[in-house]
């Protein structure tokens, strides 16, 4: 087999590598931008928050309704907030599993991709392996330490429904939240998972640049006799 067979091979093999990357990639992506949009429609906007009564009537009857015993009641429809109250209680768990998962196996993907270039006689290994490190470092991000060492210091960059409405709750319970409570609380729900995305955007670019070098043809060079 000529060196130019073995290229086409290897290169086969990256495109094979390739499509799974993308697949890691993207659902890592989504529950990402899942798990910020939770927070951004929690905290900055009022969809989520249950309406307030606006007439002495309605506040009436619904205290009312809260001292009557519970009745046999026809199901009703969810309203918008409740589908997404129901939609977050679910999907953050699942994102934050997804992520984690999808990242484990990027890593290893990403490993097999700088094993490929090294046969490839060193094509696009440094981009490569700079790729494998930055999906370590999101792995890293997305594991949630909260749970593994049952501490507020550590955590990882995504959460569940519990962990963000304890805290919304507990951070707008302080009548003058400080500086530090709002870089704690902002930081944990809103800039760590930024940070984890900028992190998934360097992986993306450095692979891109690798596999460009690997697969990219050689013009042939002619050796002209003196």
């Amino acid at each position: 087999m000529t060196q130019m067979e073995n290229l086409t091979e290897y290169v086969q093999a990256m495109k094979t590598v390739k499509r799974f990357k993308n697949l890691f990639l993207v659902l890592i992506l989504l529950s990402i931008l899942f798990q910020l949009n939770s927070f951004i429609l929690l905290e900055f906007t009022t969809v989520l928050d249950k309406p307030e009564p606006t007439t002495f009537e309605e506040a009436t009857a619904s205290l009312e309704e809260e001292n009557l015993p519970p009745t046999p009641e026809k199901p009703q429809p969810l309203t918008p907030r409740e589908a997404y109250l129901k939609t977050m209680d679910w999907g953050l768990p699942i994102t934050k599993f997804v992520a984690m998962a999808c990242t484990t196996l990027l890593v290893f993907t990403l490993m097999l991709a700088g094993g490929l270039s090294l046969l490839a006689h060193g094509k696009g290994t440094t981009e490569l392996v700079g790729s494998m490190f930055w999906a370590v470092i999101l792995l890293g991000m997305v594991i949630p330490w909260q749970q593994v060492y049952n501490s507020s210091v550590a955590c990882g960059a995504l959460f569940n429904t519990m962990e963000l409405t304890l805290s919304r709750d507990a951070y707008h319970l302080l009548a003058q939240p400080s500086l530090q409570d709002k870089i704690f609380f902002y930081g944990r729900f809103l800039v760590y998972p930024a940070a984890a995305f900028l992190v998934w955007w360097i992986v993306v670019v450095k692979f891109a640049h690798g596999y460009r070098k690997l697969t990219m043809v050689e013009p042939k060079t002619t050796s002209v006799g003196m």
